[in-house]
C-alpha cells in the first residue's frame, strides 16, 4: 500500500469512529443505556460459557501440556547433565590413576635400567681390568 492509501484509510477510520460522538453531541447525552447495550451485555454473558468450553479450556490444556513437556525436558536435561558430570569425574579419576601407575612403572623401569647399567658397567670394568692385568703380565 502506498502512503497515500494508508493516510486516506486512516482518515476514514477516524471519521467512522468519531461519527457516534458527533451524533451524541448533537442529540444530547444519554445517561441510561439503550436496548443495544443491554443486548450486547446479554450476548456477552450468553457467549461466555461456549467460548470457555470451546476456546479457553482447550487452550489452557494445551498450554499446561506444553509446560509439562518443557519441565520434563528440563528435568531430563538436568539428569543427563548430572550423569555426564559423574562420568566425566570417573574418567578424570581413571586418567589420573593411569598416569600415576604409568609414572610408577616408568620410575621402576628407570631404576631397573640404571641398576642393569651399573652392573654391566662394573662387569665390563672388571673384565677390562682382568684383560689389562693379563696383558701387563704377558708384556
Amino acid at each position: 500500500m502506498t502512503p497515500r492509501k494508508v493516510a486516506s484509510l486512516s482518515a476514514l477510520a477516524v471519521w467512522l469512529a468519531a461519527a457516534p460522538a458527533w451524533a451524541a453531541a448533537e442529540e444530547g447525552l444519554d445517561i441510561f443505556p439503550d436496548a443495544r447495550v443491554l443486548a450486547l451485555i446479554a450476548l456477552f454473558l450468553i457467549l461466555i460459557y461456549p467460548s470457555q468450553k470451546l476456546l479457553f479450556v482447550p487452550l489452557l490444556r494445551v498450554l499446561d501440556e506444553r509446560r509439562e513437556r518443557i519441565e520434563g525436558a528440563r528435568a531430563k536435561a538436568e539428569r543427563l547433565s548430572r550423569d555426564t558430570d559423574e562420568v566425566l569425574a570417573r574418567y578424570e579419576s581413571a586418567v589420573q590413576s593411569a598416569r600415576g601407575e604409568a609414572e610408577v612403572a616408568r620410575r621402576t623401569a628407570l631404576e631397573t635400567a640404571r641398576k642393569n647399567q651399573t652392573r654391566l658397567t662394573a662387569q665390563a670394568r672388571a673384565e677390562a681390568e682382568e684383560e689389562l692385568l693379563a696383558a701387563r703380565a704377558t708384556v
